[in-house]
């Protein structure tokens, strides 16, 4: 019995594991054409020459959510207009395909490189603030 009770428990390095072996299934009916292609600039991967930073650029990344998949050069100006242009700050930056709900983490970015992700984090702490100082109460002034 005391081993039916041990097997049941498991340590949170056990559960991390479980955890990154476990997807999210998503069904895309192109998921073919989602694999290969970029979803923003329709370039092939395979259409760029294998060299370094080139081919790493042009390499298709996704959300751990979604199987929209798009290169680097596009991933980096998605999130730069959602980082820099957009008026109001949004709580989450979702996948760039217009239908997907699927939001961008700190997982996603980090594949980017190192200036995206203290992109991520700026616009991150920006929100933040933005969102605090929003709720303080307002100064009495009597």
């Amino acid at each position: 019995m005391e081993n039916d009770q041990q097997g049941s428990y498991l340590r949170d390095e056990d559960k991390e594991e479980m955890e990154k072996r476990i997807r999210t299934v998503v069904i895309d009916s192109n998921l073919v054409l989602s694999n290969s292609i970029c979803g923003i600039c329709r370039t092939a991967e395979d259409e760029y020459i294998k060299c370094d930073d080139e081919y790493d650029s042009h390499r298709l990344i996704s959300t751990p959510y979604c199987t929209h998949k798009f290169c680097k050069t596009c991933w980096r100006e998605y999130l730069e207009t959602n980082f820099y242009s957009l008026e109001e700050n949004l709580t989450v930056i979702s996948c760039p395909d217009q239908d997907c709900g699927a939001s961008v983490r700190l997982k996603t970015i980090e594949k980017l490189g190192v200036h995206d992700q203290d992109m991520y984090l700026s616009y991150i702490m920006r929100v933040y603030i933005e969102n605090e100082s929003k709720q303080l109460p307002a100064p009495d002034d009597n």
